[in-house]
């Protein structure tokens, strides 16, 4: 018994339509996210964003600098940007600055960047900065000045300003650093001066600086200082204000007792001279 055409073209019809039914819905899908711009998100570019301490944007490639995971060279003058992530590693992706598209890219040659290739040297897995003051010495009191050194992470702004060593800078890239130097002796003013103008070049780079630093801290005259003295300049108090103190107190205590006369008056003395003569009227 053969197959009828009737039997054919209804069979080819039943299957054509439950194809387009069963692809109708992935593609009213597919539709719908072009649509709404729903940009699909790598799970490792999400994860790097979540660890993500510190961004460079609008960075630019040179020739063979980097390429794709398909091992394909990104041309020269593509615009890329990098994560510092808080585990201390370097993510590179496509793109001035993060977008919908934007892809991870590897360096063609890993010790054309210092931080990779210290990284794979110490295998540290995480590297934050504590604070650490550096105090003048001798021989900075000598040359008038030291030099300091700062740090801040790199993307908080709320994060505090605090002072580092000169082996700390540029040793973890999740932080700015700025150096400065600090002048510690000399001419009062001249030094006061010096020192705002530095710091408000430093400022520039971490804003509020200068809320960490006392104008004359550290600072030693070349005065002999008597200890009262020695205290007001640790205090930043001005030597003009100890000056006018001690000037009233002197003033105070040099002060002689006021004469009968100043206290009480003309009708005062005269009454002291009263008692000691004859009395009114008396005719003597």
């Amino acid at each position: 018994m053969g197959v009828s055409y009737d039997n054919v073209q209804e069979a080819t019809t039943t299957d054509a339509t439950n194809n387009l039914q069963s692809v109708n819905p992935a593609l009213q899908k597919l539709l719908n996210k072009r649509k709404n711009k729903l940009p699909i998100i790598s799970p490792a570019i999400a994860n790097i964003h979540n660890k993500t301490e510190r961004v460079e944007t609008n960075k630019i490639a040179n020739e063979k600098e980097f390429i794709t995971k398909r091992r394909k060279y990104i041309p020269k003058g593509s615009l890329y940007h990098i994560h510092y992530t808080n585990d201390l590693q370097s993510y590179y992706m496509t793109g001035g600055e993060h977008n919908e598209r934007t892809k991870l890219i590897f360096r063609n040659d890993v010790s054309d960047s210092d931080t990779d290739y210290y990284n794979i040297l110490n295998k540290q897995t995480s590297l934050f900065l504590k604070s650490n003051a550096t105090l003048p010495t001798e021989d900075d009191y000598n040359s008038n000045k030291m030099t300091r050194n700062f740090a801040k992470k790199g993307n908080d702004n709320s994060s505090p300003v605090f002072e580092v060593s000169a082996d700390d800078v540029n040793t973890s890239p999740l932080y700015k650093y700025i150096s400065l130097e600090w002048y510690i002796k000399g001419d009062r003013d001249k030094v006061s001066d010096i020192n705002k103008a530095n710091v408000l070049i430093a400022s520039q780079t971490i804003p509020n600086i200068g809320k960490l630093l006392p104008d004359f801290q550290y600072y030693r005259t070349d005065e002999v200082l008597n200890p009262k003295q020695s205290v007001m300049s640790r205090l930043n108090i001005p030597q003009e204000q100890n000056t006018t103190e001690q000037s009233t107190t002197q003033q105070t205590q040099t002060t002689p007792p006021p004469s009968p006369t100043t206290a009480g008056g003309v009708n005062a003395a005269s009454g002291a001279g009263a008692a000691s003569g004859p009395p009114a009227g008396s005719g003597y």
